[in-house]
């Protein structure tokens, strides 16, 4: 545990002085060494981060086997407001227990309750509804969009960055790769399934928006922006749940519970610590690269756990999305380059 939160906290970089202390040790900053550095789309990525990334890609790949198990024990809006609220809850007793101080003003908390629409409340939901009527695993490969969607947002985002001939090439692969997944239906015409993975492309969509917007709040600590996200999240979502559903009504089982826990824990509130530590040192599309390891580990609890089928297309369109998001990266690009 020791190392790994060491690894977590290394490589500070210039400009976050507010959370060089967030999940564990410090370490000085002449620790930093050159060859643990790698620039990628104008920001500084080190190994920890990269490690982030890889732990990130974990989290929210298992969160759409979580949400597989929970929709049999909660409906959607339900599903969503107990996720975000016992995240939230959480990570104010973390801030709590590390004294760590959640005042902000009016204005940045306005600013963070467009986040929590864009970050949690749309996506959350969309995805929610998408899973109904399509599988966990094509659920994380349609969220691998995402990237692409940033890379093209990012292009006439006040200080994003200009589509290269490379990204503009792997967003059109990645696109193709996307409607590979989408399958038949979307050649033959509107279907339940189609409908499905229409939802959790919309979800991919609005979480590139949401990554590129929340990119302004980078000073803040991790903690304080997940909080603060999470609890208004609850708070949008908390009426409209009693509404139009019955929370807990009938009772859970064990299995939605323990998958609820799991969920709002681990794919939630320590999720969305790496994510915005990830998103000040990495930049938006470098932290949504986690849709790059999610699909794999969104298929294969699908397939070990609840006995869903792994079809030709599925692998096809991940190989596709694959080399798309190779040349959005660039580096192999550049080092093709490099050794013409």
């Amino acid at each position: 545990m020791r190392l790994f939160r060491d690894t977590c906290n290394s490589f500070p970089f210039a400009g976050f002085a507010p959370y060089t202390q967030e999940l564990g040790g410090v370490l000085p900053a002449r620790s930093v060494g050159v060859a643990n550095i790698i620039f990628l789309g104008g920001f500084q990525v080190s190994l920890a981060d990269w490690f982030r990334i890889l732990l990130l890609s974990l989290l929210w790949g298992c969160s759409f086997f979580f949400v597989e198990i929970t929709l049999e024990s909660f409906g959607i809006l339900t599903l969503v407001m107990l996720r975000v609220g016992i995240a939230a809850a959480f990570l104010m007793l973390y801030c709590m227990a590390r004294g760590i101080p959640l005042a902000l003003s009016p204005r940045v908390l306005g600013g963070l309750a467009i986040v929590a629409l864009l970050q949690n409340v749309l996506p959350f939901s969309l995805i929610a509804a998408g899973q109904i009527q399509i599988t966990s695993g094509l659920t994380a490969i349609l969220i691998a969009a995402t990237p692409l969607f940033t890379v093209l947002l990012g292009h006439v985002w006040p200080g994003g960055e200009p589509i290269t001939p490379a990204k503009l090439g792997g967003v059109l692969i990645g696109m193709v790769g996307v409607a590979v997944l989408m399958g038949s239906d979307a050649i033959a015409g509107i279907s339940g399934s189609l409908l499905g993975q229409l939802s959790v492309l919309a979800a991919a969509f609005i979480y590139a928006v949401s990554g590129l917007y929340a990119r302004r709040f980078r000073d803040l600590r991790p903690s304080v922006i997940s909080t603060w996200m999470l609890l208004l999240a609850a708070l949008i979502l908390a009426p409209f749940a009693f509404v139009f559903e019955t929370p807990l009504s009938p009772l859970p089982d064990l299995s939605g519970v323990a998958a609820m826990v799991g969920l709002a824990l681990l794919s939630t509130a320590f999720a969305f610590l790496l994510y915005f530590r990830v998103l000040a040192s990495a930049g938006a599309t470098n932290a949504l690269l986690v849709t790059f390891v999610q699909p794999p580990v969104a298929i294969l609890l699908g397939v070990l756990f609840l006995h869903e089928a792994f079809l030709p297309h599925h692998l096809m369109g991940m190989a596709l999305i694959f080399v798309g998001l190779t040349l959005v990266d660039g580096r192999v690009v550049r080092l093709v380059t490099r050794r013409a």
